[in-house]
């Protein structure tokens, strides 16, 4: 028996994810956006597809992008989670103004953003406190100038990280990590870019450093981040990178379980 996590949620998600390789000089932040995008024209949402693969490639920034072709259907399958949801107001049934009072209702944070024929609705969308609005039609430019505003009104795309190495200091974000290993007295932090930074200290202390429910201890020797597990296979862990972890059989239940909360499984 064995339980895999795949990004790929259902036939309207796709995660497009593009790792990169960077100076070591170089710390960039990539983290994973979830957006939704509710539109009932089959050529927008196509749009959106093409738009997020290509500011992913753009930007290193993996986003998890879920398409929608009805409010009704969207409303019926929220459960919060979301940094930011892109709606079409003309729609059959329940319109993207009236759906996003009801998201709204369930969700004060969530930055909403509505696509237009309609320059008159732009007045209405204040009472949803919305971000923005897009006029269609609508082209790349436009698209990533609506997710930069996103990145830049979303917490929690700017803060988390750590320093680590006190003799030689470096800013490293959370996002950026992929496992931590301590090897002897050395502590070995892997990063998605393949690089790794060596340092000498305990695990114990530097996993107080870290404060942060997406790093669960999987064994005295290992820290691993939840946000990057791929999957779980038997004893196996598998990471975003395709690197793989062995899970002791004892610690198993108890690390499943902290995976589980960090992942928002239920």
């Amino acid at each position: 028996m064995y339980l895999i996590w795949i990004y790929f949620v259902s036939k309207n998600t796709i995660l497009v994810t593009k790792y990169m390789k960077m100076p070591d000089n170089c710390i960039q932040l990539l983290t994973r956006m979830k957006i939704a995008f509710v539109d009932d024209e089959d050529s927008v949402l196509v749009s959106y597809k093409d738009f997020c693969a290509r500011y992913t490639l753009e930007n290193n920034l993996p986003i998890e992008c879920r398409y929608f072709s009805s409010s009704l259907e969207f409303i019926e399958t929220f459960k919060g989670g979301y940094d930011a949801i892109f709606f079409d107001i003309e729609m059959p049934g329940i319109n993207g103004m009236e759906a996003a009072n009801i998201i709204r209702a369930k969700d004060e944070n969530v930055i909403i953003i509505f696509v237009t024929n309609m320059a008159q609705y732009a007045i209405d969308g204040y009472k949803v406190s919305a971000l923005d609005f897009i006029l269609k039609p609508f082209d790349y430019s436009d698209f990533s100038h609506e997710i930069d505003k996103i990145r830049r009104n979303t917490k929690s795309y700017s803060k988390e990280f750590v320093w680590i190495n006190k003799s030689k200091p470096r800013k490293v974000y959370f996002a950026e990590i992929l496992y931590i290993e301590s090897v002897a007295h050395d502590i070995h932090v892997k990063l998605f870019n393949q690089s790794e930074i060596v340092f000498r200290g305990s695990l114990s202390s530097f996993e107080g450093e870290l404060g942060s429910d997406s790093f669960i201890r999987m064994c005295k020797s290992y820290i691993v981040n939840a946000d990057h597990v791929k999957s779980v296979i038997g004893e196996e862990l598998v990471m975003d990178d395709g690197s793989k972890l062995y899970i002791p059989s004892k610690r198993k239940t108890e690390f499943m379980k902290a995976l589980n909360k960090a992942v928002g499984i239920r």
